[in-house]
């Protein structure tokens, strides 16, 4: 809708539509359009921010820590050395331990980080002492945080852990994405807000979210990019999403504006 109100304008400028896949998951459409070399200068992407220019939002670490133990027949338990029961003093480590320290991390934008224990995998049967127990882990980082130091210090909280004949392992992880944090004050954000004021008759604020989308791909490759458009997140993922005609209009002619004040 914005490309096509460009059109009878006659503006000239280089702009590209790009339905990147895998935005949910591990993002491998918008890291194959960034590639090596970027071809792009500036990238808006589109979710529901409420038709806020939202500049900053958390990455994310997701990975697994495993418990190893050692089976034996559920009649004389003490024989093996319980994967489950391992499991279940990490899981106290993180939820007592590491989560509360996070609160003295915090970005002005997007608040502080979070960790959650999100799925876990046991046992092989109801007779059995389980010898290993998965857990995932969901880590969101924000802007100023490194990946490293992060699984540096939950591996501190894992190597505090001991338990007779049990052994913890934290493996790699699975999906590792930045954080984004373009400056507030960048050509794009005021491009954006003089459009938006036209629009709806306010600039506004930029601000900051906690989901984490494409931009985490943009922002590393030295691409500003600001999240923006129609619909609240409120919605997303649930049993009934909608995005409302009026705001989506608006969205529309606030992206169109966008371009012409950019050239």
């Amino acid at each position: 809708m914005a490309l096509l109100s460009m059109i009878p304008a006659g503006q000239r400028c280089s702009v590209t539509l790009a339905g990147t896949i895998d935005e949910e998951v591990a993002g491998t459409g918008a890291q194959r359009l960034v590639g090596p070399t970027p071809d792009y200068h500036l990238a808006v992407v589109g979710e529901p921010t409420s038709l806020e220019l939202a500049v900053a939002h958390k990455g994310v670490l997701r990975f697994e820590i495993v418990a190893h133990g050692s089976p034996a027949h559920s009649s004389k338990p003490h024989l093996g050395v319980n994967a489950i029961e391992a499991m279940a003093t990490v899981v106290a480590a993180i939820r007592d331990e590491y989560a509360p320290s996070l609160a003295e991390i915090v970005h002005p934008l997007v608040g502080a980080p979070t960790v959650s224990q999100s799925t876990i995998r046991r046992g092989t049967g109801e007779k059995v002492v389980p010898a290993e127990c998965v857990l995932s882990v969901d880590r969101r980082v924000v802007p100023g945080e490194s990946h490293r130091a992060v699984l540096e210090g939950i591996d501190r909280v894992l190597g505090a852990i001991t338990i007779p004949g049990a052994r913890i392992q934290r493996r790699e992880p699975r999906l590792a994405t930045a954080a984004l944090d373009t400056p507030p004050d960048h050509l794009l954000v005021r491009a954006m807000q003089k459009a938006r004021a036209a629009v709806v008759g306010s600039p506004g604020q930029p601000v900051g979210m906690a989901y984490g989308t494409d931009g985490s791909f943009f922002g590393p490759a030295g691409i500003p990019c600001v999240v923006f458009g129609p619909g609240s997140i409120d919605q997303a993922h649930s049993d009934d999403e909608w995005v409302g005609i009026e705001k989506t209009a608006r969205a529309a002619e606030i992206l169109a504006r966008t371009a012409t004040n950019l050239l």
